[in-house]
């Protein structure tokens, strides 16, 4: 007889919702890095601006990372702690170096967008196993991840003219 953990999932399927939100982590941990090295480029105008954007950006990166890495415990597994682990792992190009604001919220753009997918891949697999918890991260954070895309776009437009 298959043990059912507390939250009603088989231990198969608590592992494939624990990759898919190990993907997830992975992806924004690269996405942290970039905007780590975006928060510190005083040369993106308007510094004190985007500055305050970004750190915003930031910390609810790593909120989310610490919620989605919890819950990858809570099902009984250990999320991914190496960044050779998260590269290997992650849809997030790694960000060498922004020149200026347009790069810098073209690839914000580009990274939410990219996180976007991977959320709808872990709500999908939540959806699946009928796991509500995780259902509702995704689609709080999918929301978010919108909210910022058209953000940066508008902010990207707004600096064009």
């Amino acid at each position: 007889m298959e043990l059912i953990k507390y939250n009603g999932l088989s231990s198969d399927e608590s592992w494939e919702l624990s990759m898919a939100l190990d993907n997830l982590l992975a992806d924004h941990q690269i996405y942290q890095t970039n905007l780590r090295k975006m928060y510190w480029n005083k040369g993106l105008k308007p510094y004190l601006d985007f500055h305050q954007q970004i750190g915003q950006l930031y910390e609810s990166t790593r909120i989310v990372s610490n919620v989605v890495a919890e819950t990858i415990l809570k099902l009984g597994h250990s999320p991914s702690t190496s960044e050779s682990e998260f590269l290997a792992k992650s849809n997030v190009s790694v960000m060498e170096q922004v020149p200026n604001f347009d790069q810098a919220a073209l690839m914000i753009v580009h990274n939410s967008q990219e996180l976007l997918y991977t959320v709808r891949e872990v709500f999908e697999k939540a959806a699946e196993l009928h796991e509500e918890f995780s259902m509702a991260l995704m689609s709080r954070l999918a929301r978010q991840l919108v909210i910022n895309i058209q953000f940066f776009i508008h902010a990207r437009m707004a600096m064009l003219n």
